[in-house]
Formats: C-alpha cells, structure tokens, sequence
C-alpha cells in the first residue's frame, strides 16, 4: 500500500479531531472490503485517531476489513499507485517512510460520485 495526506510528512500529522467514521466502535457499517485500488483513512492503533492521512490498497488485503475505515476506490491511475510502490520500495525507514526530497506529491486529484 501506499500512505499520504500527512502534512508532516513524517507519518504523525493530522488535521485536528478525528472523524467519527473511523471508529471501530461507533457501530457505524462500512462493507468496503479492502482490496486493490480502495481507500481508506489511516490510523494509530487509536481506532479514534484517523482524520487526515490515508492509504491506497496496492494488493488485497481481508486483515484490514473492518479494522480501517474504507472510503473510495481508485477508478482510473492504479498504474500510478504501482509506479510510486516499484520506484519507492525499500527505499524508507522502518516504517517505509521516505525522506521528506524523496516523497511523491500529489498534483491532483479527481473526486466522483
């Protein structure tokens, strides 16, 4: 996967309070399953604690399903997402975070319903 939104660029910046649809425990339904392409809100191990960053799912992955609060899907550029994850890998720290020169930035994004 591939992680962003972080204005920090260090993997702890947020935007303030957290969003209420990803708590686990607020009972609120989420059925998006987490498979190649969804997005989902990143967290700490806080389920309150999502409120800016978010991943992209690069491969499937069932372990995340109800544990993150999925919101989209990539509907067009996942060979984006396979070029940031090929020129990238094992290029970060412990936690894959890259240095701040060598992150990728967003130019735009498209939003549709």
């Amino acid at each position: 996967m591939i992680q962003g939104g972080d204005p920090n660029g260090d993997g702890t910046g947020g935007s303030g309070p957290p969003s209420r649809a990803s708590s686990r425990p607020t009972g609120l339904k989420n059925d998006i399953a987490h498979v190649r392409g969804t997005i989902s809100m990143a967290r700490s191990s806080d389920y309150n604690s999502a409120s800016l960053q978010f991943f992209i799912v690069q491969k499937t992955a069932a372990s995340l399903n109800g544990q993150y609060a999925a919101f989209g899907n990539v509907t067009d550029g996942m060979d984006v997402v396979d070029s940031i994850v090929n020129a990238t890998a094992d290029k970060g720290d412990s936690n894959g975070i890259l240095p701040k020169a060598d992150q990728p930035v967003i130019a735009s994004i498209t939003m549709v319903d």
